[in-house]
């Protein structure tokens, strides 16, 4: 096994340690659970996020909103983190938030029908998610995963949604030597699929806690991790300075869920720092050496 392998299985650890795999779910869960949200707004939480994943602003959009169905009336003037850059136009991101608002019931009927089933319930429910304005691959499979956690539905990822993906096919690349497919066939994303099922074999069998959700999550952050573009903690302190910089009647209570539900060194707000730390991230490009707080 390759030290790529060895690192990339410390790195799945730590960032499952320090709580940076996806640190908004945690957050939004203890925040929903503070504010005694419905299950309606808990979906509109998570969508909200997802419209411009940033945490500062979702939580503006969020509270500035009376509901899912009233998505529309979100402001277009909110900034959006690169995973949503084409939502800067306010016009690619006012169809998609008109189009939440026009399809809200049928959203919700959504999350009820796919309780059924865990991987079944996934597949139908991301599957309409991907039909939403402005959503594809990432935004529906991201959008399921927040759910399952927050809302939370009883449904599970079968695999990584290699179907046009990105991110976890140069995660798998620096994995294994053989060139990966490159097409959406469905050959190839067999193939991708069964590379995925022994990454998240060779976790479980490292006693490691994984699925293939939290495996594409790492996957991408550990291509980023070698591209010079990550460190664990990175996350979190990238909400930091979302939170910060997109002030809202909800922040404090986000701190509040920060505080709780996040490992106290990794929390800049109470050490002095402030979001991401440029230098840092390079770290493991320059270094070979996995940091943490």
């Amino acid at each position: 096994m390759s030290d790529l392998w060895s690192d990339y299985t410390l790195f799945h650890e730590q960032m499952t340690d320090s709580g940076d795999l996806d640190p908004v779910y945690p957050v939004y869960l203890l925040l929903a659970e503070s504010l005694n949200l419905s299950r309606a707004d808990r979906v509109w939480l998570v969508l909200a996020h997802v419209a411009y994943y940033h945490a500062g602003s979702a939580l503006a959009a969020f509270s500035g909103a009376n509901g899912l169905r009233d998505a529309g009336t979100s402001r277009l003037d909110l900034p959006c983190s690169t995973e949503r850059r084409g939502h800067r136009s306010p016009a690619a991101l006012s169809a998609h938030l008109n189009d939440l608002s026009r399809r809200a019931d049928e959203i919700l009927g959504w999350c009820v029908e796919a309780s059924w089933a865990p991987e079944t319930g996934w597949r139908y429910l991301t599957e309409r998610l991907a039909t939403i304005h402005g959503n594809g691959r990432w935004a529906a499979y991201k959008t399921a995963e927040m759910l399952q956690h927050i809302y939370p539905l009883p449904i599970d990822a079968p695999d990584m949604g290699h179907a046009f993906s990105s991110g976890p096919r140069k995660g798998l690349a620096l994995l294994y030597e053989d060139d990966l497919p490159t097409g959406n066939d469905a050959e190839s994303v067999r193939h991708l699929d069964s590379l995925s099922k022994e990454v998240v074999l060779h976790l479980y069998r490292s006693r490691l806690s994984a699925n293939f959700a939290t495996a594409e999550t790492s996957l991408c952050d550990f291509h980023n991790l070698v591209e010079g573009r990550y460190y664990v903690g990175r996350d979190i302190d990238q909400m930091q300075a979302q939170l910060t910089a997109v002030p809202s009647e909800l922040t404090a209570s986000a701190w509040t869920a920060r505080r709780r539900s996040l490992p106290n060194q990794y929390l800049g707000e109470l050490h002095g720092r402030t979001g991401v730390d440029t230098a840092r991230l390079k770290t493991y490009r320059d270094t070979g050496k996995i940091v943490t707080r």
